[in-house]
């Protein structure tokens, strides 16, 4: 009949409850006599079986602080005697104690209370503005361009910093999805959600037109001048080695900046721009050829005797 009624009136974590009640439980603020009943109430509740010594080691731990420094250096034999110890030190101490315990008690309370208030506060402030944004597969959006995206040199302050609209073909998750760009963009496919906006207006209409910021045109790709292209011959140096040595030649490409100006052997000046190569080589270098040649190639070294 008592196990039916356990069951009926019981939860079914009861026994853990209790366990996990009697883990926990410290005297604090609470009195010695207090404490001991919570500590009687709590073993019977569990059924703990273990020797006198197991409990008494176990009442001393759950004590204050300041109660078991006192009853360190007795020799105590059951709980009881612990007991009966632990009233006489409390009476010893006076009633200041206990008051002292209950204030921390409340101070500890009341931070926690205000740090859980000022945290609830600071989240609901944040979370004012937040929105719900997902895409799904075939919605039309606008993408925003970053520099970050384009190579170095191809991506200048005078380009569209939005385009669009182009369709999601693929959510990889929340935050990421890969849009149909044209290609021609020579970009990657894959955006961020922050980079994104829904499209709202007529797809037939705007399709694939962009919707410019800053200038009217989408600079892409296609309209960069190849490196192969030399501009111009800035200098020249002759590099010595051990076969006397040859000239190499500082060359500007088109449509490029004079920090990507590179060195190049005399042979592969010439094969890009001969002409330009043997202007060049008529004016600055007084022992050039005829022919329009300096006097030692990169491919003509002369051999020492």
């Amino acid at each position: 009949m008592k196990e039916r009624l356990k069951e009926k009136h019981l939860p079914i974590d009861y026994e853990q409850m209790m366990f996990e009640d009697m883990l926990q439980l410290r005297q604090g603020s609470l009195s010695v006599d207090q404490f001991m009943d919570r500590f009687h109430e709590l073993t019977i509740r569990n059924k703990i079986v273990e020797t006198e010594q197991q409990t008494l080691a176990r009442y001393r731990t759950k004590l204050r602080s300041e109660l078991c420094k006192e009853m360190w250096t007795a020799r105590l034999i059951n709980v009881e005697e612990a007991y009966q110890l632990a009233l006489y030190i409390e009476k010893q101490m006076g009633p200041s104690v206990g008051r002292k315990m209950i204030y921390m008690r409340d101070v500890h309370d009341e931070c926690k209370w205000r740090l859980t208030s000022h945290t609830n506060s600071y989240a609901a402030s944040a979370n004012a503005k937040r929105k719900d944004r997902q895409f799904n597969k075939g919605d039309m959006v606008l993408v925003r361009f970053r520099l970050e995206r384009f190579p170095p040199g191809s991506f200048t302050k005078l380009h569209a910093r939005r385009a669009g609209p182009f369709r999601v073909t693929k959510k990889l998750r929340t935050n990421a999805y890969v849009i149909d760009l044209p290609f021609d963009f020579g970009i990657s496919l894959i955006f961020n959600i922050e980079d994104l906006t829904k499209f709202k207006g007529d797809v037939n209409e705007f399709f694939a037109i962009p919707v410019l910021e800053v200038t009217p045109a989408l600079r892409v790709l296609e309209n960069i001048a190849p490196q192969d292209e030399i501009a111009a011959i800035l200098d020249h140096q002759f590099v010595t080695t051990r076969r006397e040595g040859y000239y190499k030649f500082l060359v500007q490409w088109k449509n490029r900046p004079n920090s990507n100006s590179v060195w190049l052997q005399a042979s592969e000046v010439k094969r890009l721009h001969p002409h330009l190569f043997a202007a060049y080589t008529r004016q600055n270098l007084p022992e050039s050829s005829s022919s329009g040649e300096p006097a030692i190639d990169a491919n003509q070294e002369k051999d020492t005797p």
